[in-house]
């Protein structure tokens, strides 16, 4: 039952990572397409800070946006679960 449930935090952990990444990365395009608002996917995965734009040479910036994310656990092995940081890029022009 624990190498069951070990496994199944792993592939929770694993797709959890993937997701959030690309709801992150996707949140910080549409913060660089113009939008005035930025998307938050609700209380589980906060913004760690507010977007930062960085000046190019050229004009535009490079807008960064980070948010905290945490799994269930379901071990007993690591019962709190796992946090982690998801980060996403994007070019403003």
């Amino acid at each position: 039952m624990i190498l069951f449930l070990t496994v199944a935090q792993v592939g929770i952990s694993v797709y959890a990572r993937s997701v959030n990444d690309q709801k992150t990365q996707g949140a910080v395009a549409y913060a660089a397409m113009g939008s005035n608002q930025v998307l938050n996917f609700g209380a589980n995965s906060p913004w760690s800070s507010p977007l930062i734009a960085l000046p190019l040479p050229g004009g535009g910036s490079v807008l960064v946006g980070e948010r905290a994310n945490r799994t269930p656990g379901v071990t007993p092995l690591l019962p709190g679960g796992e946090s982690f940081t998801s980060t996403g890029i994007a070019v403003q022009e």
